[in-house]
């Protein structure tokens, strides 16, 4: 559990950890690819433009910004909405997976607890993790692909 966040499984955290999942087979798949990274990040950063184009100004949705100066890898595409799980649902129904990648706040973690309140402390914490999804991404994401997502997003925020 310590070298995996501390998890016995997903979300599910009993005490503080790590990330430090590498064996050594995996650790000679990322040296083959590593070459590759700054194409990938690019291939990432352009679905990301993209996504941003098409969903500006959709729904309530709340778009991930870039600041200026700074490079961003899109690791994930994270946006927010008050509609997440309607979204979430309606995404899944077509076929789109979408993810929650931070279901919790960390002073709402067993190992944080101690750090937690009446509420009000982590008040924004808390609400980012009830309204974030992320959305595909991966550098292999075709402008068809992206644009897909985007209609499908278009159209739930117009019912």
């Amino acid at each position: 559990m310590y070298r995996n966040h501390g998890q016995s499984k997903k979300n599910v955290h009993h005490m503080e950890g790590v990330n430090s999942r590498l064996d050594g087979l995996q650790a000679g798949i990322l040296s083959a690819k590593l070459p590759h990274i700054h194409e990938w990040n690019a291939a990432r950063h352009s679905v990301a433009m993209r996504y941003l184009e098409m969903l500006n100004g959709v729904g309530d949705l709340i778009l991930p910004t870039i600041r200026t100066g700074v490079d961003h890898t899109f690791h994930v595409f994270a946006m927010k909405t008050k509609r997440r799980d309607e979204l979430k649902a309606f995404l899944g129904e077509h076929e789109i997976g979408s993810a929650i990648h931070y279901p919790s706040a960390l002073p709402d973690l067993k190992p944080y607890r101690e750090c937690a309140d009446d509420g009000e402390r982590f008040r924004h914490a808390r609400e980012h993790c009830s309204i974030t999804l992320s959305l595909p991404m991966c550098p292999e994401l075709t402008q068809d692909m992206v644009e897909f997502v985007a209609d499908k997003i278009r159209t739930f925020f117009k019912s």
